[in-house]
């Protein structure tokens, strides 16, 4: 409140008290004036108090809608993209859990007198495996009337009562597959070189399996193959100088 304000608002109520006795009592006019001007003084620090509030709550708003209307600068558009990116790799992570995808194998044959022991005598060569079940490859060589470079893959388990099949008509039947079970009669693909010396041949396509053990777990997946007997006319190829086998594929598990 103004000075002019409050003295004019002492004049009137002297006036008032010389004027109209009665209204002012046994109350002098001095002490009513004092009276006047503390409630004036009051009324005056009320008015400061909410206009300094009214203020500050307008800075307030301003800070607020500055900071509303401030672009996202360049590190926190890195910054968010991290984490999405981040995001992005772990759902890709999760989905190819499990798969496995081969690339070129190659192998060098086993020799031996005849099938039977070329075969016994050649190393596996691990290919997939999820579980109790895994499936491997070999790759041997043997002299019947011409020689012969075969590569074979076969399916083994760890645990009994397996049930496979494959798209070139091989499965476990009326049974299962067991840890037992001869290597002979669990092979799921293969492919020999051919008769004719030196010569070269690949699988027909049909490499499809899967298998499923006691427990749930299941393997799935193409596995093909490919041989080759010395140096062929038309070049050795993906294989390589002499004999060898080619394993190749993918396969998912869970």
């Amino acid at each position: 409140m103004s000075r002019t304000r409050v003295l004019l608002v002492i004049t009137s109520v002297v006036a008032l008290s010389f004027a109209v006795p009665a209204l002012a009592g046994k109350s002098s006019p001095l002490k009513l004036a004092k009276q006047a001007l503390k409630l004036s003084k009051k009324a005056d620090k009320r008015s400061k108090t909410a206009l300094s509030t009214a203020n500050t709550a307008k800075a307030n708003a301003a800070t607020a809608l500055a900071k509303a209307n401030t672009p996202i600068t360049d590190v926190a558009h890195a910054t968010n993209a991290d984490h999405a990116a981040s995001a992005d790799h772990a759902d890709k992570a999760g989905a190819l859990d499990g798969l496995t995808v081969l690339g070129r194998v190659k192998a060098q044959p086993t020799s031996g007198p005849d099938f039977a022991t070329a075969q016994a005598n050649a190393p596996e060569i691990p290919l997939f495996s999820r579980g109790p079940i895994r499936v491997y490859g070999k790759c041997f060589e043997y002299t019947s009337g011409n020689p012969d470079v075969e590569a074979h893959v076969y399916i083994a388990t760890s645990q009994n009562g397996v049930m496979y099949s494959t798209d070139d008509n091989s499965d476990s039947g009326n049974g299962y597959l067991n840890t037992d079970t001869l290597e002979g009669d669990r092979n799921l693909n293969y492919q020999a070189s051919s008769d004719s010396v030196p010569s070269l041949n690949v699988g027909s396509g049909k490499g499809e399996f899967f298998a499923v053990a006691s427990d749930g777990t299941t393997l799935q997946g193409n596995v093909y193959v490919g041989a080759k007997q010395g140096d062929p006319a038309v070049g050795n190829g993906p294989i390589g100088a002499g004999s060898g086998c080619l394993f190749t594929g993918r396969a998912f598990g869970s």
